[in-house]
């Protein structure tokens, strides 16, 4: 949750009760010829490192160079809209060695809250069978899949609308009465790992 103090995010308030997620990920296809100040994982199929390509790094024989990627994704009040922000992993400008985390951009204005649960196949048929909380970077054994749940509200409040619904985004209620005059829906989708 949002709620543990985090030194990537100083001076911004995270809204209270609301998951901050990261994704890390190496682009699926290998390159070898690295674009100058990105990030890459180097690997000769038993160890690897990360680093920050310049023009003077080829990929060495034996080894593959894949793009790597981190974004981090909270929700955060502009103007009093709860929205969706990103900040990215990058090279600090100027450095071989050192990275940054970006300033938050905003992704989509009027998103309330957002869930990830991790869908476990305990009987090996490779489906899942029971959906966990997202409370971990380690995925349990026998993740097969992870379940998004954005609870998305309007961005303009009907004064003639009472919103008195409850919503259930991953393993938890959020009630309509946090945002009164506002409309709420609820998106799912479900995305194989």
């Amino acid at each position: 949750e949002a709620n543990a103090p985090t030194a990537c995010f100083s001076g911004e308030t995270i809204k209270p009760g609301t998951q901050v997620i990261v994704i890390k990920r190496a682009e699926p296809v290998f390159t070898t010829s690295p674009e100058s100040e990105k990030l890459y994982v180097r690997t000769n199929g038993t160890g690897g490192s990360l680093y920050i390509s310049s023009t003077t790094t080829p990929t060495p024989a034996g080894f593959r160079d894949w793009e790597f990627l981190m974004h981090v994704y909270y929700i955060k009040d502009n103007n009093g809209i709860p929205s969706l922000y990103r900040k990215r992993l990058s090279p600090e400008p100027g450095s071989t060695t050192a990275v940054i985390l970006s300033a938050g951009e905003e992704l989509i204005p009027g998103i309330e809250s957002f869930a990830v649960t991790l869908g476990v196949d305990s009987t090996g048929d490779g489906i899942a069978n029971t959906y966990y909380p997202s409370t971990t970077s380690v995925l349990p054994p026998g993740t097969v899949s992870a379940r998004l749940d954005i609870l998305a509200r309007s961005t303009r409040g009907n004064p003639s609308y009472s919103n008195d619904k409850t919503y259930f985004i991953g393993s938890t209620t959020v009630s309509g009465t946090n945002f009164k005059q506002f409309f709420g829906r609820v998106f799912s989708t479900t995305i194989p790992i």
